[in-house]
């Protein structure tokens, strides 16, 4: 059913209120917005009346001097309204109480029995926007760790890097005596060679010495 919402505070407005006669029109939509909108207790004319959701204490001189019309025009027009189904009038402790039938296709009441929304059942889980942030989040914070590690550097070996094979290649002139080649710039004559070259002397001298040389 399509409707249009109409705030109460339209008929608080100078132009709802202005002096003049109604029209059958204005008389209508005045009723539906003095329906109560849920029952209430009230003191109407020195006595205390019950009304339900959608009634209104309302006497025909009371409508007569509100939409400035005559009593047989206010007669005629509730009868019209009664006819067509769209009021019912009943006498609560000597008072005209007019129910709207159909009050709740004008102002639709704030529960109702409708089982939650999808919607309504998923309040507590964050909204799908939410879990993209958060997830977004979450990589960002992810590839910032992994720029932030150093890259991995093997430790520093114990030997000098400098050192190359040229030691090896260009001895000095002292461990190349004796057609020997030693080990130069490790830390000199290896004790194996020493000891080599002991006994080669050795061997020499006892040589010259048999051959007299």
């Amino acid at each position: 059913m399509a409707y249009i919402q109409l705030d109460r505070k339209y008929f608080n407005n100078f132009l709802w209120n202005e002096e003049r006669v109604y029209s059958k029109a204005e008389a209508w939509l005045d009723l539906i917005q003095m329906a109560r909108f849920e029952a209430s207790t009230e003191f109407v004319n020195g006595k205390i009346i019950e009304l339900q959701r959608g009634e209104i204490p309302a006497s025909r001189r009371f409508l007569e001097l509100r939409w400035q019309w005559g009593s047989t025009k206010v007669s005629n027009f509730l009868k019209i309204l009664v006819s067509q189904g769209m009021i019912n009038q009943k006498q609560t402790n000597g008072q005209t109480v007019l129910s709207l039938t159909k009050y709740k296709d004008y102002n639709k009441s704030q529960t109702t029995d409708k089982p939650p929304t999808n919607h309504e059942q998923t309040t507590d889980k964050p909204p799908t926007n939410q879990i993209k942030e958060l997830k977004k989040e979450k990589e960002l914070k992810k590839n910032s760790s992994v720029e932030g590690e150093k890259p991995f550097s093997p430790p520093p070996t114990t030997e000098n890097p400098n050192a190359k094979n040229s030691d090896f290649e260009n001895p000095t002139k002292s461990e190349t005596q004796g057609g020997e080649s030693r080990v130069g710039k490790l830390g000199g004559a290896t004790p194996q060679n020493r000891h080599a070259k002991s006994q080669s002397n050795r061997g020499q001298r006892i040589l010259r010495k048999k051959f007299g040389r």
